[in-house]
């Protein structure tokens, strides 16, 4: 919401020359891009409500049983850590 994170976005507008801008599958890092990325197909299912649609966006940020899915998916895929990241790249943010 604030716009600040590890994120293409943010590195841009701050002008971090340093900082890894792409995702694991070559798109540009966003908040919600992992919610859709195939690098985190296996947790997508932790994403999705109780008669199987995945919760959107806004759900997964203001509604209770959202924000409980993002929390899963985001602790299992490990997809918002720098530390994937830093093990993919043999490197560190």
């Amino acid at each position: 919401r604030t716009g600040h994170g590890d994120f293409a976005e943010y590195h841009d507008r701050f002008r971090h020359l340093d900082a890894e801008r792409w995702s694991l599958c070559g798109k540009l890092r966003s908040p919600f891009h992992p919610l859709t990325c195939p690098a985190f197909t296996r947790h997508h299912a932790l994403l999705l409500d109780g008669e199987g649609n995945r919760h959107t966006n806004e759900a997964l940020v203001n509604d209770k049983k959202g924000i409980l899915a993002l929390l899963a998916f985001a602790r299992a895929s490990g997809a918002y850590t720098r530390e994937l990241y830093a093990r993919i790249d043999g490197g560190g943010a």
